[in-house]
């Protein structure tokens, strides 16, 4: 799919997306709340590109994957996905169901299901492979539901946040390899910036999570007026 044509349908999204007020800072597609059967692969692609794969526990043989790209921002995200759909090897790619993430696209009927999407700073692809199709929309939507929440528990400590003029640094108290942020800023655009989240836009706070599974989620505020 030539990435002019994908950008005619991303295009309207990019202020939206922009002003959007979320970021995910080390979120892996292993993460990814995906319920259909036991996870049996996990790999590295590169710095910023995670790919985890899940076994159909209905279905001997039957396998979906996740990959996850993290970008500095949710506008470049954007943009990378319209790349991304350029190196689809289908001519043509329809627009994924509506609510999927910032803009989605899918795979027609005929051949194996996947579904792309943008949300915040991550482009993400649900694909099933395999001797046996697996539906994706319901999975995909359910990680995008979950990237877009917040923790409904946390522990307003163990997070030291520091903000230098709108730049924020936060760093957990703990955690392991699987440990990801997530900022929330409403109507602000977040961009990652060295070790740092720097916050454009007339927001007075910022609020951090520090996610790991299977272990207690932290929080901070960041106070961007003084």
């Amino acid at each position: 799919m030539h990435s002019e044509e994908s950008m005619k349908i991303i295009r309207p999204r990019l202020e939206t997306a922009r002003r959007g007020g979320l970021l995910l800072i080390d979120f892996k597609a292993w993460v990814a709340p995906v319920t259909i059967g036991p996870l049996t692969m996990r790999e590295r692609l590169d710095r910023w590109k995670t790919r985890a794969v899940w076994d159909d526990a209905r279905h001997a043989g039957a396998r979906v994957a996740v990959t996850v790209t993290e970008h500095l921002s949710a506008v470049q995200a954007l943009e990378a996905l319209a790349i991304e759909m350029e190196a689809n090897q289908l001519a043509d790619l329809p627009p994924g169901p509506s609510g999927l993430g910032e803009v989605s696209f899918i795979h027609p009927g005929g051949v194996p299901p996947a579904v792309f999407f943008a949300r915040a700073n991550l482009t993400i692809w649900v694909t099933s492979f395999g001797n046996h199709p697996v539906e994706v929309v319901p999975i995909a939507r359910e990680i995008d539901a979950d990237l877009i929440s917040r923790p409904a528990r946390a522990r307003a400590e163990g997070l030291d946040v520091a903000v230098t003029e709108k730049v924020i640094r936060a760093k957990p108290g703990f955690g392991g390899d699987d440990l990801y942020l997530k900022v929330f800023a409403s109507g602000a655009e977040l961009r990652k910036v060295d070790d740092g989240i720097a916050v454009i836009g007339d927001v007075a706070e910022a609020e951090i999570f520090a996610v790991e599974p299977g272990r207690e989620t932290l929080s901070g505020i960041a106070r961007l007026r003084r």
